[in-house]
């Protein structure tokens, strides 16, 4: 039986569910000895009620539980007939239509677009019908805002990792051509000894690319292990389930640009080396 349910029994209509804040605060455990007491005021009057510890949360979804002395103001869970004997609403005869709402929760058994829009359906007809005054949210409205927002985000990520990426080439350019014109003298006897064009210009091309991908490697590394640490820091402060995700698409774009950074870096200065007779690049290296 899990917790929610266990408070419709008989012996857990005298529980509730609490954080582990309250739980460490007021010294309490799950033992039926240990008790705490609750006061409800109304008006000028106060009632009392002696509560045992049902279940014990860190966090729960639209509720504040946590262990953090921070979060000093945390909810507690009771059931409906519960709340109905505190508040003493029981004594009015209505049930469970006399009981304040300030935010209903639904969650689907099996859900899908289909239901969801019939519950939608279902509750502006019972607002429009009954007059209450309440606002309805969709979450697929919002589901869908941040999917948005995501793809922007990815999409400025993107654009970025590839402009930086474009002025590092012009380094690379550079860097590449220097550690070509120093080297002449070996591309010469490597040419002498029947290694031809096509695979001299290849071999400075995996240079580059080892060079290029493994910088991005490293840096995609250290970002990943600062972002996974940040996600554990915002699941800390906010008790919240935060997913770490790894940006894919960020990585199949920085190994798309360094191919094309590497090639290009590196086959014109290499090319344009490799056009000329074996003679000439020798007194190059003079």
């Amino acid at each position: 039986m899990c917790i929610r349910d266990r408070l419709y029994t008989v012996e857990g209509s005298q529980t509730v569910i609490i954080g582990e804040y309250y739980r460490s605060r007021l010294d309490l455990s799950l033992q039926n000895k240990d008790s705490f007491l609750i006061k409800l005021f109304g008006g000028i009057s106060s009632k009392s009620f002696e509560l045992r510890t049902g279940s014990v949360l860190n966090a729960a979804p639209a509720l504040k539980f946590s262990q953090i002395p921070s979060v000093s103001v945390q909810n507690i869970i009771v059931s409906l007939p519960t709340y109905l004997r505190l508040s003493g609403l029981n004594e009015t005869g209505k049930g469970a239509n006399a009981l304040p709402m300030q935010r209903l929760l639904l969650k689907f058994k099996d859900y899908n677009d289909q239901s969801a829009s019939i519950a939608f359906g279902k509750l502006s007809r019972f607002r429009e019908i009954e007059g209450v005054q309440m606002s309805i949210w969709d979450f697929r409205d919002f589901s869908s805002n941040l999917k948005k927002s995501g793809n922007a985000v990815s999409i400025i990520f993107i654009v970025v990792n590839i402009i930086v990426m474009f002025l590092c080439f012009f380094s690379l350019i550079s860097s590449m051509s220097a550690n070509i014109l120093e080297q002449t003298k070996e591309i010469a006897v490597l040419r002498a000894v029947g290694l031809t064009k096509n695979r001299m210009i290849a071999l400075y091309i995996d240079e580059a690319f080892v060079l290029v991908f493994s910088s991005s490697l490293l840096g995609i590394l250290i970002g990943t292990f600062v972002g996974w640490t940040m996600t554990i820091q915002r699941i800390l402060f906010t008790q919240l389930p935060i997913r770490f995700v790894f940006p894919t698409t960020n990585l199949v774009a920085v190994l798309v640009v360094s191919l094309v950074c590497a090639f290009g870096s590196s086959y014109f200065p290499a090319r344009r080396i490799m056009n000329n007779q074996i003679s000439q690049i020798v007194r190059i290296s003079n």
